[in-house]
């Protein structure tokens, strides 16, 4: 029990937060700069430190490896399912937002792979986005020794302004993501995803994300305290105390189930299930894009 307790909460010292920076549709392509230029700026320095992208870059090349020991290697099943839910078809084109070191994109482009002599495509079929350069590096290595440079794609990018067409994707999956992004911001990034997904029967957007359980129990109660002492942990090792206290508070801060699925409807999909893993802890949202607003 103890080591599940644990895995659910792994992503305390890895899980990387979004660009802290309260956008609009009609600002994603200053933002498209500043991921590309830098920001000069006090404003934008101050955000460069405490954002996914440049922070993150520092732990990219053992991100992979701490997350495997403190998880004993259960975020690799949650991500598994987290693909199974998307219900791949040998047609799909597929959007990996926040993909990190790329570990849904890779099983995503592992099994598009497989079905590649169903379908010809032009082009990767799997899009990886992730505003952190380093981790992106770590991770187009890994795709390459996946043998799935022509099946994935790793691009640098933001949730809250994606750099694609309107309806480009049938599927879009995000796995520790969406509770870093600010929660002014929040809404934008599920308006986005929903941009940018076709509006047809069959596309899904699959979530899959942590947060602290309601209750008064002990599995309850102990999932919290491992919650509190991971983020102590996380400091300690980074030395990065700040970081970590937003993190926590992050996770403490996060919608409640209901009040979440009222977010993801409001930005265009309807919720067709949510499946609870870890004694509560993490959580697989499912939806799909409603054919109008």
């Amino acid at each position: 029990m103890v080591v599940s307790l644990l895995a659910c909460v792994v992503h305390l010292v890895l899980v990387r937060m979004s660009d802290a920076v309260d956008l609009g549709k009609g600002e994603r392509a200053g933002l498209r700069r500043r991921l590309n230029d830098g920001d000069g700026s006090k404003k934008g320095q101050s955000e460069a430190a405490m954002g996914s992208g440049r922070m993150f870059d520092a732990v990219a090349p053992r991100y992979d490896f701490v997350n495997r020991v403190m998880s004993m290697g259960m975020d690799r099943a949650w991500r598994r399912r987290l693909v199974q839910t998307l219900q791949l078809e040998p047609s799909d084109r597929v959007l990996d937002v926040a993909t990190g070191t790329a570990d849904v994109a890779i099983l995503v482009g592992q099994q598009m792979k497989s079905r590649e002599n169903d379908t010809k495509r032009d082009g990767p079929c799997v899009i990886g986005v992730d505003p952190s350069a380093n981790m992106l590096a770590v991770g187009r290595d890994k795709v390459s020794r996946a043998f799935l440079n022509d099946t994935v794609s790793l691009e640098l990018g933001d949730a809250l302004a994606l750099q694609y067409e309107d309806s480009s994707f049938d599927k879009i999956s995000i796995s520790f993501g969406i509770r870093n992004v600010p929660a002014a911001s929040r809404i934008t990034a599920l308006e986005e995803f929903h941009r940018v997904i076709k509006k047809e029967q069959g596309k899904r957007l699959a979530i899959l994300e942590i947060s602290e359980p309601a209750g008064t129990g002990l599995l309850a109660r102990l999932a919290r305290w491992f919650i509190r002492l991971n983020a102590l942990v996380g400091a300690w090792l980074s030395g990065r105390r700040r970081e970590y206290r937003h993190l926590l508070d992050s996770i403490q801060a996060f919608p409640k189930q209901d009040d979440f699925c009222y977010m993801i409807d409001k930005a265009g999909f309807t919720v067709l299930g949510v499946e609870t893993m870890g004694f509560g802890t993490v959580k697989i949202f499912v939806a799909e894009p409603k054919a109008t607003r």
